[in-house]
C-alpha cells in the first residue's frame, strides 16, 4: 500500500459492496492461518472459490475502480464471506489505483484520543504456482482461476489526522552494494522487524515468519493472527503498549542496526529485554508455526494454537 508524504491512498468506493459488508455478522470462520516461504500471510478455506478475470492495468489518475473489478470483488465476497465474515464485518470498502488487484477493507479506530487505521488488504492477483486456471488470460486481463486461499494482510497503523500516518521511523536505507546495473540498496527494515518482534517474545521462542510488530509507512504497526472483529480492540491495546515502550528508544535501535545486523546478542537488545515487562511473553506463548511442504513441494507454515 503506497502512500505519499505519509498519506495513505485509500479512496472510498462502491456503495454496493458497502451494502454487502454492512449485512455481515461476526461468526467464527472455518479456515486455517498460514504463511508462504516468502512470508506472505493467507487463510486456507475449507471450500474453493472462483476469481473472475481482473484487468492487469489501471490508470493511476482514475481514483475509482473499473466496473469489472467491482463485479469481481462482489462475486468473490459472495463466495468467501460465509467463511471469513468475522474478518470483514464492520469494515468499509476502499480502493487504491496503484494496486488495482487488491480489495481494501478498513475502519478508523480510536483509543485514548489516538487514531488507528485497521486495514485488511485482499490480494486477488493470479499466482501461477498456486492457482488453478479456469479460463486463460491475456496481456491485459488476468486468468479466471480457482483457489481455496485468501492472500491478505491485516495491519493496524497509527494515524495523526485523516489518513495521515504518524511516522516514527527515520531513514532505513544505509547504502548500496554491487556495481553498475546490478547495484542494490541496503535496507535495515528486515532487521528492524526482527528486533521489534523478538523483543516481545520469551527467550528462545520462534514464530518465524510471523512478525506481529513491524515497520510500514515509516511507522510501528501491528498485524494480528486473530483477524476477527472481536480482537480489534485488543490489537489496539497491544500496539499502544508496544509503542509506549519503543518510541522513546527507537532512535537508539535504528542507530544500532545501522552499525550491526540484528542479533539477540546485541547489548541494546539485551538491555531492552531486561527492561520489558515479562508479561509480554504470555501474549504469543501459545502460538507455534509448523513448517510443511505444499502440493508443489514449496515450504509453508501453518499457525497452530497450543
Amino acid at each position: 500500500m503506497d502512500q505519499s508524504g505519509g498519506q495513505i491512498i485509500l479512496n472510498a468506493a462502491a456503495p454496493q459492496i458497502g451494502d454487502r459488508l454492512s449485512g455481515l455478522r461476526s461468526a467464527e470462520g472455518s479456515y486455517s492461518r498460514r504463511f508462504t516461504q516468502s512470508e506472505e500471510f493467507f487463510l486456507e478455506l475449507a471450500k474453493h472459490y472462483e476469481v473472475p478475470p481482473i484487468a492487469i492495468h489501471h490508470d493511476v489518475n482514475r481514483s475509482q475502480p473499473a466496473a469489472g473489478f467491482l463485479d469481481a470483488v462482489s462475486l468473490v465476497l459472495d463466495q468467501i464471506t460465509p467463511e471469513i465474515a468475522e474478518m470483514l464485518c464492520d469494515l468499509q470498502f476502499g480502493f487504491n489505483p496503484l494496486h488495482p488487484a487488491s480489495a481494501l477493507f478498513y475502519r478508523v479506530l480510536l483509543h485514548n484520543h489516538q487514531r488507528f487505521l485497521y486495514l485488511v488488504t485482499l490480494d486477488l492477483s493470479y499466482r501461477p504456482l498456486l492457482h488453478q486456471v479456469i479460463e486463460q488470460g491475456s496481456n491485459d486481463v488476468a486468468p479466471r482461476y480457482r483457489t481455496n486461499r485468501v492472500f491478505c494482510a491485516v495491519d493496524l497503523i497509527p494515524l495523526r489526522e485523516g489518513l495521515l500516518v504518524e511516522q516514527s521511523i527515520s531513514q532505513t536505507w544505509i547504502g548500496e552494494t554491487g556495481r553498475g546495473y546490478i547495484t542494490q540498496g541496503i535496507w535495515i527494515d528486515q532487521d528492524l522487524n526482527k528486533f521489534l518482534t523478538k523483543l516481545f517474545l520469551a527467550p528462545g521462542q520462534r514464530i518465524y515468519p510471523y512478525y506481529p510488530f513491524h515497520t510500514k509507512f515509516k511507522a510501528i504497526c501491528f498485524s494480528p493472527l486473530d483477524v476477527s472483529a472481536a480482537f480489534r480492540e485488543r490489537s489496539v491495546e497491544l500496539l499502544c503498549a508496544a509503542r509506549a515502550f519503543l518510541l522513546p528508544r527507537i532512535d537508539d535501535i535504528l542507530e544500532t542496526l545501522k552499525a550491526r545486523p540484528f542479533s539477540e546478542e546485541l547489548p541494546l537488545f539485551g538491555q531492552l529485554r531486561q527492561q520489558l515487562d515479562a508479561g509480554w511473553h504470555s501474549v504469543w506463548s501459545g502460538i507455534r508455526l509448523r513448517p510443511y511442504l505444499n502440493e508443489q513441494d514449496m515450504k509453508e507454515y501453518i499457525v497452530e494454537w497450543q
